[in-house]
Order: C-alpha cells, then structure tokens, then sequence
C-alpha cells in the first residue's frame, strides 16, 4: 500500500513527457514487406542529457497498440501517470519506457514467428535508433555498446507482449538483464495446446 495508491491515479505535479520514435519492423505479410511503425517513448520529469538512464521496454497485448500503456501526447494511459506519480513520490527511480507497437495484429495469424520477428525489429531496428538519441547506458547504439549496457535494460510486456517477453529470453539474453512477462502462455500459437504448454 505504501507503493500504491489511489493518489497515483490522479496527474503528478511533475509530469514526465511522451515522444514517438518511428522504426521499421518487418511483419509476417502476403509481400513480406516492412512496415513504418512508431513507438512511444516516456521520458521522465526533468529528463537531462547529461545523466544516463535504465531503460524499460514494454510491449502491449494482442489487440493493443504501443498508445495501450503510455498514452499519447493527446491522452496518457494509467501506466505513464503512475510512473510520473512514483517518480515524483521517490518510490521508482527516474526512467525512460519505450513501448513498440504491433497496432496491426488483428490483420495477421499471430504466432511465434510474428513475435519473433517484432522482436527481431525492436533489436535491429527499434534499440539503436532509442538508444542513440536519449541518455541511457548504451555508449551509442552498436551491437556492442547495447550488449555491454544490457544491465541498465529490462524487457516487459502482458499477455502477447508476455510471450514476446519469453522470446526476447530465449533469443535475446545479450541485450536484457531483467524481463517482466505477465498473464501469458509460454508458446504462443493460435492452435497451441494452451493447458500442455502451460
């Protein structure tokens, strides 16, 4: 209780700011083509560039988009004003929250390959292009500078974004120290056996 309370749901009186960070991602398609996708980006209140920041990525469920947490600069979602509210209570610790977005996913059979290559993006394309503008651990957005700043980075997500959790594991260990999957199945097909798999 002491961590969270109804006081967090009302606005912060420091509130941190919304960017969007466009990125391409490839998708499972007919033409195999790569889309132009956005994320959000929070930034905490007094945001400087002369400090690092951990950093947290946090992917939304199937039928979200990356606006499913943070928000937008029209609308912040529950997650950002309890961040800002935390962050100003100094019970969290000031941080950057990137959210990717797989706002197409009802066009596509979502399964393992889709969240594979979503991740396979956020890795290649996504981290770099975040990890260069804004002040985190990552000396630049290398291959090498993102491997050796991986214990400033935690990868998180609910239910589809659970499962892309649970990949970013199994696949992407090198770049993440910390991993939040919440309400999921560990094997994420349409026809899986939800209780074997479980």
């Amino acid at each position: 209780d002491d961590y969270l309370n109804d006081e967090h749901k009302n606005h912060a009186t420091e509130q941190g700011t919304l960017e969007e960070v466009q990125y391409d991602r490839v998708l499972t398609l007919s033409d195999g083509s790569t889309l132009t996708s956005t994320a959000v980006v929070y930034l905490p209140y007094g945001y400087d560039e002369s400090k690092q920041y951990d950093g947290l990525y946090l992917m939304h469920g199937m039928g979200g988009t990356q606006y499913t947490f943070l928000g937008n600069k029209v609308m912040e979602g529950g997650i950002k004003v309890i961040l800002d509210n935390m962050i100003e209570d100094g019970i969290f610790r000031s941080i950057i929250v990137v959210a990717p977005g797989l706002e197409d996913s009802g066009d596509v059979d979502l399964d393992n390959e889709v969240i594979m290559e979503l991740n396979d993006s956020i890795i290649q394309n996504l981290m770099p292009i975040v990890e260069e503008k804004y002040s985190t651990y990552a000396e630049s957005g290398s291959e090498e500078d993102l491997i050796a700043s991986r214990d400033h980075r935690c990868y998180g997500g609910f239910s589809m974004g659970g499962c892309s959790s649970w990949q970013m594991l199994w696949h992407y260990t090198e770049y993440f120290r910390y991993y939040i999957p919440n309400s999921m199945i560990a094997d994420f097909r349409i026809d899986a056996d939800v209780e074997g798999t479980t």
